[in-house]
């Protein structure tokens, strides 16, 4: 049976966490079905930095991809790079990218997560019965942008701009129309990007480019403006497109099919994916939702931010999404309309003095190789 809503969870590649989650589906509303991720040692690159991920071998991937099929679980390959240095326009190149396609294809995996159309139709016409996943770096933000990518047979999932999840009638519209196409929309729940990021295209460039084997200065350069972003100006913070778990329902009624959790950078610090789907399923949570940002764990924006899920965030939320204040839709224009909601969010002294070291250390020593 086809589940009308389901969670897309980071792989830790470990078959003993796909069998922790078949016993949490047994009583969750919303069930984990299908697993995404990539091989660290990839040359071709997805979304993440290469030295972000979970390292597992080819050989370990085909039995993990067995354990999640024959487990009735779902995998999906993310290729989702935002650049390929336009080898698919070269035959030499969509033979690389073909080559280190087909044996993930032969080890059964069915679904891949891409961005750039170019490698959709370098894909579709060689792999022609895999389904494709639209990822969020395409920037589907507008009715235009989703009728265009309805019309891509191989397009099966749609998922939408995080500009896009505080305009409650505009996504209502774009997943209306997705619905018509018989396409699938998703979104994801604990995304923690600026809403109107300026870096937004240059940060998803450089994690492109950032494939196996190359090294550099810095490894976050444009991550780190982002988070001093955040640090040095808490609206920043309010204004992200995350999702809590309260207004779950709010984007079920909308029409949202499938609930992505970001994260599969942050195994290296134990991330609790588990506690994540336990946590979103239960419509409501009490703590620190900065947890959520890190998937419970201890590292920067848990440790600078302590965003409390109180009566005045919760009222701001509310108004946002029921379209009664219209908040951060062409960037923030200072009317200061969040301002009680904005209390909500406390800032660590020690977190944010730790943190705004390192993300400041990181940025000047970039300039300072330049300038050696």
């Amino acid at each position: 049976m086809k589940e009308k809503y389901i969670y897309m969870i980071p792989a830790d590649f470990k078959c003993e966490s796909v069998d922790k989650f078949l016993e949490i589906n047994k009583t969750a509303d919303i069930k984990v079905k299908e697993f995404y991720g990539s091989i660290k040692t990839s040359k071709i690159g997805s979304g993440r930095k290469h030295f972000e991920l979970p390292d597992v071998s080819m050989n370990d991937f085909k039995k993990y991809v067995k354990h999640i099929n024959d487990s009735g679980f779902n995998f999906n390959y993310v290729l989702n790079l935002s650049c390929v240095s336009n080898k698919e326009f070269t035959e030499l190149g969509q033979k690389e990218i073909i080559d280190e396609i087909r044996p993930i294809v032969d080890a059964g995996v069915t679904d891949f997560t891409i961005a750039l159309p170019s490698l959709i139709d370098v894909i579709s016409k060689e792999f022609p019965n895999i389904r494709i996943t639209l990822s969020i770096i395409c920037g589907v933000d507008s009715l235009s942008k989703m009728k265009l990518y309805c019309q891509y047979k191989s397009i099966s999932n749609i998922y939408i701009h995080e500009k896009v999840y505080r305009q409650p009638e505009l996504l209502k519209s774009m997943i209306d129309i997705a619905h018509k196409y018989k396409k699938k929309v998703g979104v994801i729940i604990n995304s923690f990007c600026l809403s109107e990021c300026p870096f937004r295209a240059y940060h998803y460039n450089f994690g492109a480019h950032a494939t196996y084997g190359e090294e550099y200065i810095i490894p976050e350069y444009y991550g780190s403006m982002c988070a001093l972003m955040k640090i040095n100006d808490k609206r920043n913070v309010l204004n992200a497109p995350w999702i809590r778990p309260n207004d779950m329902k709010f984007y079920m009624n909308l029409g949202v099919d499938r609930f992505k959790i970001s994260g599969r950078e942050m195994f290296s610090n134990k991330a609790d994916m588990h506690k994540m789907v336990e946590v979103y399923n239960s419509y409501n949570y009490k703590g620190n939702l900065a947890y959520l940002f890190m998937c419970f764990t201890d590292c920067a924006y848990s440790e600078i931010f302590n965003i409390d899920n109180d009566e005045s965030l919760d009222k701001y939320l509310k108004d946002v999404l029921n379209g009664n204040l219209t908040c951060n839709v062409n960037g923030c224009n200072d009317c200061m309309k969040c301002s009680q909601a904005l209390k909500s969010i406390k800032i660590s002294a020690s977190g944010k003095e730790k943190w705004q070291k390192v993300f400041n250390d990181r940025i000047n020593k970039f300039i300072g190789s330049n300038n050696e």
